[in-house]
């Protein structure tokens, strides 16, 4: 759920500088488990030491697939707690001058006015209680494997200046056990990126002796020389050429330590290769970008995974070859039977090809209301990157945004195009909304 050791977590002031003189003084945390459902409240009690009234802000890394429903905060003797509510956005024209003071005034358009409104009641219905039931299903299949599927693997490792240091010995051995598990039927390739990209092969080549000697003089002299932390371009090159052969997989096994500014584009290029080409994703180190990390591996129909210490990195290494070298299961059907006047939405045409449906994180209503915006937020982006000026489109994705907004208030769960507002819970009945 939250990071432990993680340097940019806690109070800082406005110009991002940790406050000594706030020191975390108590935490405490309390979890309730029910199956693969898990409710996780974290408790910080911090002390202003000193005599001055400070200006803080308040950083708490969570990982991208958790759902955030509830926050509040005491200062002395006030409470303050959280909403989900709507951005909203305002911008000046272009030709605006700060030549001088601006100053916005926004009132109600009739904030005296009284609205009563009222239901009718059913004498005839007796007095009850409201009961919403839910279901979880794990779905267990025993699909014939496919002995004649071949893969290719293509390992994408992060060579970007942040990654000098512990990340780039990490993706060292990281890289090092992958090759030393291959199996020998299998193809691969390396691509090294940064601010450009370069691949030791031209193409794939077969598990040989002459190409593991290659491949491990290349991981022997790896290092973070590379710039910036661009890989779209790399991943373009890699998705344009054709797949080696007729019967061969292609997985892409990604390592970084970083973030991006065109994660919505990435993400978009994943999810529209899927059908030919998943991909997995290992974040290294305690900056990987939780939201790039899972976000990537969701659209790519794979499995992310962290390595925050050393101990931690072998596990993970074996567990995602091991996913990434499994058969791909084709053809599936579901047959689901339901009696009377049922009625529910359909589920998608396409099934995430992972290994279990969500991750454990909050109770089930909410866990699934993170699972729709999710998948959601990712409609959303793809929609935004192919968008061609034409109204139907625009119609869509504004429709898209509507039901996002609508799903993460109504849950309380954070969206990109929400936040959290802080209310007086004792004055909630007067908070008016525009």
């Amino acid at each position: 759920m939250f990071r432990r050791n993680c340097d940019g977590a806690g109070l800082f002031d406005t110009n991002g500088i940790a406050l000594k003189d706030v020191p975390l003084k108590e935490i405490s945390v309390h979890a309730e488990v029910h199956n693969l459902v898990a409710n996780v409240t974290c408790k910080l009690v911090y002390k202003n030491d000193s005599k001055d009234l400070v200006e803080t802000r308040f950083v708490f890394p969570i990982d991208a697939d958790a759902a955030i429903y509830h926050f509040e905060a005491e200062i002395g003797k006030t409470r303050i707690v959280a909403k989900c509510r709507e951005r909203l956005e305002m911008t000046l024209q272009s030709d605006f001058k700060f030549d001088h003071d601006l100053e916005i005034e926004i009132v109600f358009s009739d904030p005296t006015k009284l609205m009563v409104t009222y239901e009718e009641g059913d004498s005839k219905v007796g007095s009850g209680i409201l009961a919403l039931d839910c279901l979880t299903v794990n779905f267990l299949p025993m699909f014939k494997e496919d002995t004649d599927a071949r893969n290719e693997v293509v390992f994408l490792i992060d060579r970007s200046g942040s990654m000098n240091g512990k990340n780039i010995l990490q993706a060292k051995e990281s890289l090092l056990l992958f090759l030393k598990s291959l199996p020998t039927d299998c193809r691969f390739q390396i691509v090294g990126f940064g601010s450009t990209f370069s691949a030791l092969f031209n193409e794939p080549r077969d598990y040989t002796e002459e190409s593991m000697e290659t491949a491990l003089e290349y991981q022997k002299n790896l290092t973070a020389n590379m710039g910036g932390t661009e890989v779209l371009g790399a991943l373009e090159s890699i998705y344009a050429k054709e797949i080696t052969g007729s019967g061969w997989h292609r997985k892409i096994i990604f390592l970084t330590d970083g973030d991006i500014t065109n994660q919505p584009q990435v993400i978009s290029l994943v999810r529209r290769n899927v059908k030919t080409t998943r991909l997995f994703a290992i974040g290294l180190g305690d900056g990987a970008s939780t939201s790039l990390i899972t976000g990537v591996a969701r659209a790519g129909g794979g499995k992310s995974a962290f390595v925050r210490n050393k101990e931690r990195l072998q596990p993970v290494v074996l567990q995602i070859l091991q996913l990434a070298l499994q058969s791909l299961a084709t053809d599936v059907e579901l047959t689901w039977s339901i009696t009377g006047d049922a009625k529910g939405d359909a589920i998608p045409a396409e099934v995430s090809r992972q290994e279990e449906f969500g991750e454990p994180s909050l109770p089930f209503h909410r866990q699934a209301a993170k699972v729709q915006i999710l998948e959601l937020a990712d409609k959303h982006a793809s929609l935004v990157e192919t968008l061609k000026d034409k109204e139907q489109e625009k119609t869509e994705v504004a429709r898209v945004q509507k039901q996002i907004v609508a799903l993460s208030t109504s849950a309380n769960v954070i969206s990109k195009f929400t936040a959290f507002v802080g209310v007086d819970p004792e004055k909630l009945g007067e908070f008016r909304f525009l």
